[in-house]
């Protein structure tokens, strides 16, 4: 069995916003040709009945044609819009962790790196962001050595005014 991580979302609607937009981008024009397909199929089975009753033929099969193709439209469209959810998590999921991560570096927190699920889509901008990151706690590194030489050097050179002064 595999493990499930311990980064792994708890809630697969995370940005509701997003998601839907995500969701109805996705899957508006195949659940569209999907209704428009069954509705084909539902006025040519209407004709073929009224066509079978006029000739007094029996078809008995085409009521389990019928409901095999409702079925099918009914497991694909869920399956379809299950899918978009999934996919829109793994969109949504890392920019609501990246706007939450840039969020806390903004407050302080400058030991910050954006970590993200194996599988997660924007992966290459984490990575970039983490890059930045790395050069703002560098730059902090180097305006804090400059800040503690400009505190020191005022001191040394009291204290060798001082030492001087004593002689």
């Amino acid at each position: 069995m595999t493990k499930r991580s311990k980064n792994r979302r708890k809630t697969l609607v995370v940005n509701q916003e997003l998601q839907k937009r995500i969701v109805l981008h996705v899957t508006l024009y195949p659940l569209l040709a999907l209704f428009i397909s069954a509705l084909t199929v539902t006025v040519f089975s209407g004709r073929l009945a009224q066509e079978a009753a006029a000739l007094r033929a029996e078809l008995p099969s085409l009521g389990l044609f019928f409901a095999s193709v409702v079925g099918f439209v009914i497991i694909f469209g869920l399956l379809l819009i299950r899918q978009a959810l999934v996919f829109s998590n793994k969109v949504a999921g890392p920019t609501y962790r990246i706007c939450k991560n840039l969020s806390e570096f903004r407050e302080g927190n400058r030991d910050l790196r954006i970590r993200l699920r194996e599988g997660d889509f924007n992966t290459e901008i984490a990575t970039e962001i983490n890059l930045l990151l790395d050069c703002f706690a560098e730059q902090d590194k180097k305006i804090s050595a400059l800040d503690v030489d400009a505190v020191q050097s005022p001191i040394k050179s009291q204290r060798s005014d001082e030492v001087t002064a004593t002689k």
